[in-house]
Order: structure tokens, then C-alpha cells, then sequence
């Protein structure tokens, strides 16, 4: 039992350094350049992010069915980006924690002047793709989180 207990901490380390690398891979095709709906928004840019390293796409019933604000807000529906990632973190079997004691990876939801919008934990920082762009936001801006492994 212990050997199976250090086998999948292991295995969760491995995952954590697939996830910052793919983060920082993401960071570097995001800086500079403008967001666009439908294609690299908040959600679709870290959705990219669980594709690539997890093998499963959390946005997959969005993805190619919007490409303006207006478009995804009423596919959300009321419930917005939240209700959106509420219900693919169930699918997932993703667990909501305390932001604080997110690890690299994990999934946030921070308020904006805009609204809420979905970012990523990346080292001591939580990082996301914005209509003002790139950004970065301190853990006690992130309302609620959900760990990814």
C-alpha cells in the first residue's frame, strides 16, 4: 500500500512539471498578442493547457461554437464562466479547494472589473488570458479553485 501511495505522488509530480511546462510554453504564445473569443479566450486558453497534458478537454462542449464575448456569454448561460467550469470540473472529477492551497495547474476563477474570468496556478502566481491581455493575480484574488489531479 505505501509503494502504491509513492508511485501516484510521483506520478502527480510528474504531471504538476507536464503542467508548468505546457503553462510556460502557453505564456510565451500569449505575450503580446491579443485574445480572441472562440480561439484563446480565458477558457479555451487553459483548456488548451488540460488537452495537451491531461488528455481531456474541459471546454469541449464550447469549443468551435462561438467567437465573439456575446456569443460565449449566452452559450454559458446564466451561470456564466462558473457554472461552465462547475460543470466540467464534475465531469472531470476535479475537487474544489481552497485557493491557497492550490498546486501548479490547478484551476481558479477570479472577478474582474468585467466579470469573473478562469486562470491557471503557475508557481506562487495565478496567470490567465484576458481581453487586456496576459495577467497575473496574487491567490487572495481567486474566489474559488479546483484541483486539476
Amino acid at each position: 500500500m505505501a509503494a502504491d501511495g509513492l508511485i501516484q505522488q510521483a506520478s502527480s509530480n510528474f504531471v504538476r512539471l507536464e503542467l508548468g511546462a505546457a503553462i510556460a510554453s502557453a505564456a510565451m504564445r500569449w505575450s503580446g498578442q491579443p485574445m480572441r473569443w472562440g480561439v484563446d479566450d480565458c477558457a479555451l486558453s487553459l483548456s488548451d493547457i488540460y488537452l495537451a497534458v491531461l488528455g481531456r478537454d474541459p471546454a469541449h462542449r464550447f469549443r468551435g461554437r462561438y467567437t465573439t464575448e456575446a456569443e460565449a456569454l449566452a452559450l454559458m448561460g446564466r451561470k456564466g464562466i462558473v457554472g461552465a467550469w462547475t460543470a466540467a470540473a464534475r465531469e472531470l472529477g476535479w475537487r474544489l479547494i481552497d485557493p491557497a492551497l492550490a498546486a501548479t495547474g490547478d484551476l481558479g476563477i477570479v472577478r474582474t472589473p468585467r466579470g469573473c474570468a478562469s486562470v491557471i496556478r503557475n508557481g506562487s502566481h495565478w496567470i490567465g488570458r484576458l481581453s487586456c491581455g496576459f495577467t497575473a493575480f496574487p491567490t487572495p484574488r481567486v474566489v474559488m479553485a479546483w484541483s486539476v489531479l
